[in-house]
Formats: C-alpha cells, sequence, structure tokens
C-alpha cells in the first residue's frame, strides 16, 4: 500500500507514488490517505444473458408450435385411421421427436461440437410436421400457410440456435 498527503492525491492523481512523506513547518505529517489497488472487474457476459434469452423464447416457441402442430396433426391422423386414441398419440410424435433432436443438437453444440446429425433429425421431424399440417389443412394456400407457419418458424429458430452455440 502506498501512503500519500491529501494534497499530493489531488495534486498528482492516484497513480502517483511519493518518495518520502512530508512534513508541515510545524514538524507534523500531514495525513494520508491509503489507496488500495482496485480489482479489475470481469466485464458481464452479455452474450450469455441474451443466448439464455433465446433459448427461453424458443422453448416458449416450441411450445406454441407444438400445440398448433398438434392438432393440426390430429385431425389429419384422426380422418384417415378413425382411432381416436392411437391417433392422439401419433399426433405428438413428429413434435417430440424435434424436440428431442433439438435437445441432442443443442447439447452437442454447448460442447463445441457439429451436432450434423441431430440438426438434421431436428428438420427431418419437423418437416414431417410440417408435410402432415399440410395435409391436413383445408383447399388453399391461406389455410395450408397458417397450419405449416408455426413449424416452420420453429425449424428455422431451432437450427439457428444450435448454429449460435456452436460457433
Amino acid at each position: 500500500m502506498t501512503k500519500m498527503t491529501t494534497l499530493e492525491y489531488l495534486l498528482h492523481g492516484p497513480e502517483y507514488r511519493p518518495q518520502q512523506a512530508h512534513a508541515h513547518g510545524n514538524g507534523h505529517q500531514a495525513p494520508a490517505i491509503t489507496i488500495r489497488p482496485q480489482k479489475a472487474r470481469q466485464p458481464r457476459d452479455r452474450a450469455g444473458t441474451w443466448l439464455r434469452a433465446a433459448g427461453i423464447s424458443l422453448a416458449g416457441l416450441a411450445a406454441a408450435a407444438a400445440a398448433v402442430s398438434y392438432w393440426a396433426q390430429f385431425e389429419f391422423i384422426v380422418n384417415v385411421n378413425q382411432h381416436q386414441v392411437i391417433s392422439y398419440l401419433q399426433a405428438g410424435i413428429p413434435d417430440a421427436g424435434a424436440l428431442v433432436f433439438a435437445c441432442l443438437g443443442i447439447a452437442l453444440a454447448l460442447h463445441g461440437r457439429r451436432a450434423i446429425r441431430p440438426r438434421f433429425l431436428n428438420l427431418a421431424c419437423v418437416g414431417t410436421s410440417i408435410l402432415m399440417n399440410a395435409l391436413g389443412a383445408a383447399p388453399g394456400w391461406k389455410p395450408t400457410a397458417v397450419w405449416i407457419m408455426a413449424p416452420v418458424i420453429y425449424a428455422v429458430a431451432s437450427d439457428t440456435l444450435i448454429g449460435v452455440l456452436r460457433a
């Protein structure tokens, strides 16, 4: 620790290192202030905050897309096979698969791996969901666009997040 007088501090700043203490004419030294070196602050990891926000947003988007897709897929499947209980189960398979593969892709990306297989399988599951939603939509491009919008946006968002995490 370096001690310096208040006047020295005011004149020279905290970087100044006095050679010797200065005495007043009356034989007393001026009161000294102690300068402690400041610890360097670690910069806040803003990227981590944004990535967490993106992950939470993706979870919400996945839930919303799965709900929309599930209903469209259920309507399509129940019209094809007429078994309501089986249709309830089958309707969730593509979206559950997409969720599993997206999680695996995120895990690999966090470890610095390329995650090509999970990304491809995530997109394959979403593609299946998009196809089933399109087949179950009413005729016309507007109803089809409404039913396929949710899984398309999920596919783009999940694959982008995995790519960003890898980078």
